[in-house]
């Protein structure tokens, strides 16, 4: 769950270089806050990740922040966060020096966590993915239809749901595992970027910025505005994309206000349960993005 980008511009033709991690602003979010997740504190941030009863963000100066449904934060600097909620709220960060930290209280395993290096990972209800530094894959946590055990290959892109998980290599195309219901691995071709997972349905970003998503559609999850988009985020039932203006549409399951997305521009997106997380650009900011190999900053004010 929650956003994923694409890591690195040669391969792809529509890409967002200046994912969270890189742009600066304070955080927003809407739809459920029984717990307070959808209710950030003040501060800029470099990333935000939501978790269904919690979310966490990085500072501006390294450091985590966790709100909603979590006990405490960890101590010291990262570069990547993901956040979830299986039996208990968990989330797992990069450190500065690439390797994984966890916290919180999940099952057993879900934050017993592989040695490495790591540029990028993603968490489901009881099990997670990561994408080491050379592209291969690492997973974790409970393992019941094979969920944490990926293929061999280098990726770009990683996703998790409660029992599956996604990835997108390196070449483009698609890889799912895991307990094939709902056909969710059944995964399309064609030529991709990202990949993001709800509970019961997955969605895609193509590497010419059209939408593509499968699984359930009883809340019309599955029903993808055209594009093109330049990042993508998907919550329990609904969907989330951004267009290169930074303006974001969503789609399906509206029960809680998650899909009444606020007016105005972001530089990146995040969602989990029923609620999501944005980035509002920073006065001054902007973000790159690449275009059939030009590159425009768009966003930026003064």
């Amino acid at each position: 769950m929650s956003f994923r980008l694409a890591h690195s511009a040669a391969a792809f033709t529509l890409l967002v270089c200046a994912t969270a991690q890189a742009q600066l602003g304070p955080a927003i979010g809407w739809g459920d806050n029984f717990f307070g997740q959808a209710s950030p504190p003040a501060g800029l941030f470099r990333q935000v990740a939501a978790g269904r009863e919690h979310s966490v963000g990085i500072r501006e100066d390294g450091t985590v922040a966790s709100w909603g449904n979590i006990s405490g934060s960890p101590a010291g600097q990262f570069t990547f966060v993901d956040s979830c909620d299986g039996i208990q709220p968990f989330s797992v960060g990069i450190r500065g020096d690439g390797t994984l930290l966890g916290w919180g209280a999940p099952v057993p395993g879900a934050i017993n966590l592989p040695s490495g290096t790591y540029s990028s990972l993603a968490l489901g209800q009881n099990h997670g993915i990561g994408i080491r530094t050379d592209g291969t894959l690492a997973g974790w946590g409970v393992d019941t239809f094979g969920q944490a055990s990926p293929p061999g290959g280098t990726f770009i892109s990683v996703a998790a749901s409660s029992s599956d998980s996604f990835g997108v290599r390196t070449e483009g195309t698609l890889a799912a595992w895991g307990m094939d219901i709902f056909g969710l691995l059944n995964v399309p071709a064609g030529s991709y970027s990202s990949v993001v997972a709800g509970s019961q349905f997955v969605l895609a970003l193509r590497t010419n910025g059209e939408l593509v998503a499968w699984g359930t559609n009883i809340v019309g999850q599955l029903n993808v505005p055209s594009g093109p988009f330049v990042q993508i985020a998907a919550a329990v039932a609904t969907g989330y994309a951004m267009r290169a203006d930074g303006s974001v549409v969503a789609w399906g399951s509206n029960q809680s206000g998650q899909a009444n997305v606020p007016a105005g521009t972001y530089a990146a997106i995040s969602a989990n349960g029923s609620h999501a997380l944005a980035i509002v650009p920073a006065p001054g900011m902007c973000v790159l993005v690449v275009w059939a190999g030009l590159v425009a900053c768009r966003g930026r004010r003064r």
